[in-house]
C-alpha cells in the first residue's frame, strides 16, 4: 500500500504554511525548509509529490536559479504564491498549473492541494504500463551504431530487441528519442541477460543528469507519476527485471 501523499513548502511566510496545512487532510504530511539547499535534500530523500514554493522568498529564487521552475514541474506538482497577477502570467508560462497570489492563497491553498491530491489519488489506480515500440540504436563497445527496438523501459533501465546478439556483461551505448522533439537521449548501459531471439536486458550505468530528467518526467506523464528519492544521475544501480 502507499504511503501517504508527501509535500514541501520552501518560504518563510507562516501564514502560507498556515494554508497548508489547512489543506492537508488526513493521509498527506507536508515538511518545510527554509533553504534551497535543505528542500533540495528533502526532494532527494523523499518520495514528494508536491512542491509548495513562496516565489517572495529569496531562497525561493536561489532555488530556481538551480532548478529551473520549468524541469521542477515535469517531475512534481508544483504550487506557488506570487505577488500579483501578472507573476502568474509569467510562471504559467514556465508550466507551473497552480498558482495563487497572497491576497488570494486562503481560499486558493487548501483548493489546488485538493486538486493535486485527486489527480494523484488518480493515477495511482491506473493500470500497470504496458509493452512499448520505441526504435533506438545499440552501439556494443567501439562498433557501429545499429537499430534496436526498446520494448520496456524504467529509469534504471530497459528492455530491447534486435537483430543483433548482444553479449552478456558487455558495455554498450544507447540513444533514443523520448518525445516529439528531435532531441535523443543517450544512455551508457550493461547487457544483463540476453537470450537466442535477440532480446536482451540493460541497465543503465551513466546518463547525463540533465537527459536522465528528461526520462524521467517523460516516464512520468506516460505511466503515472514514477518519483524516485533521488534527482542524480543512475550509478550503478541494482539490476531489475524488463
Amino acid at each position: 500500500m502507499r504511503q501517504a501523499i508527501q509535500a514541501a513548502y520552501l518560504g518563510e511566510d507562516r501564514e502560507i504554511q498556515k494554508h497548508l496545512l489547512r489543506g492537508c487532510g488526513k493521509g498527506v504530511s507536508i515538511e518545510a525548509a527554509s533553504t534551497a539547499e535543505e528542500l533540495l535534500k528533502i526532494l532527494e530523500s523523499r518520495s514528494i509529490d508536491i512542491v509548495c514554493l513562496d516565489h517572495s522568498c529569496s531562497e525561493t529564487r536561489r532555488l530556481i536559479r538551480q532548478f529551473p521552475l520549468a524541469r521542477l514541474s515535469k517531475l512534481y506538482f508544483v504550487i506557488a504564491v506570487v505577488a500579483n497577477e501578472a507573476s502568474c502570467r509569467r510562471l504559467s508560462n514556465l508550466g507551473i498549473q497552480y498558482l495563487s497570489t497572497y491576497r488570494l492563497a486562503a481560499k486558493q491553498i487548501p483548493e489546488m492541494l485538493e486538486a493535486c491530491i485527486a489527480l494523484i489519488n488518480l493515477e495511482q489506480r491506473e493500470k500497470p504500463r504496458t509493452a512499448m515500440h520505441l526504435p533506438a540504436m545499440i552501439r556494443e563497445g567501439a562498433g557501429q551504431y545499429f537499430p534496436a527496438i526498446i520494448t520496456d523501459i524504467s529509469e534504471s533501465g530497459c528492455r530491447i530487441s534486435t537483430r543483433e546478439i548482444l553479449s552478456s556483461d558487455s558495455e554498450v551505448a544507447v540513444r533514443f528519442q523520448i518525445d516529439e522533439t528531435d532531441m535523443h537521449l543517450d544512455a551508457s548501459a550493461k547487457v544483463v541477460w540476453t537470450d537466442s531471439v535477440g532480446q536482451a536486458g540493460l541497465l543503465f550505468s551513466y546518463i547525463y543528469p540533465a537527459q536522465f530528467l528528461r526520462l524521467r518526467a517523460w516516464l512520468s506523464r506516460r505511466y503515472g507519476r514514477i518519483l524516485l528519492p533521488h534527482v542524480e544521475p543512475v550509478h550503478g544501480m541494482v539490476a531489475v527485471a524488463h
